[in-house]
C-alpha cells in the first residue's frame, strides 16, 4: 500500500491553521507533543471543489446539510457526524460513513475551529 499521509495543525493559542506545506517542515515532536497544537489527519479524499478533506472539517452534502468529519478509532475510518435537534430540546447524533454520500460529492465549507457550529 502506498498512500500519502498529510496533516494540518490548529494552533489553539494563536487561533491559526497551519497547512501541510507548513506542517511537513516542523519537527514531529512539535506537531504531536504540544498541548495547544491539534493535528488533524487528511482523509485521503477531496471535496467536489478540489479541496482536501481533513478531520475536523465541516462539509456540506448535495442537500446543503452540514456534517463534521471525525476519525472513528474503533472502526479505523473517517465518518461524518451531524447533531440534529429533536422535539423537547434533545439532540440526536447521526453518523454517516463517507461512502454513503460520497457519490454525490461533498464540499468543504469550514472547520470546527474557525466555524465551530455547523447549521
Amino acid at each position: 500500500m502506498n498512500r500519502e499521509i498529510k496533516f494540518r495543525v490548529w494552533n489553539d493559542d494563536l487561533k491559526l491553521m497551519a497547512d501541510w506545506e507548513d506542517v511537513r517542515t516542523m519537527p514531529i515532536c512539535e506537531v504531536f507533543g504540544v498541548g495547544h497544537l491539534v493535528p488533524e489527519l487528511w482523509t485521503g479524499l477531496k471535496g467536489r471543489d478540489g479541496k482536501d478533506v481533513y478531520e475536523g472539517d465541516i462539509v456540506a452534502d448535495e442537500y446543503e446539510d452540514k456534517w463534521v468529519v471525525e476519525y472513528d478509532e474503533g472502526g479505523a475510518n473517517f465518518e461524518m457526524i451531524k447533531t440534529r435537534g429533536l422535539d423537547g430540546g434533545r439532540e440526536m447524533l447521526i453518523h454517516m460513513d463517507f461512502d454513503e454520500i460520497w457519490d454525490e460529492g461533498i464540499e468543504v465549507v469550514g472547520n470546527i475551529h474557525e466555524s465551530p457550529t455547523p447549521d
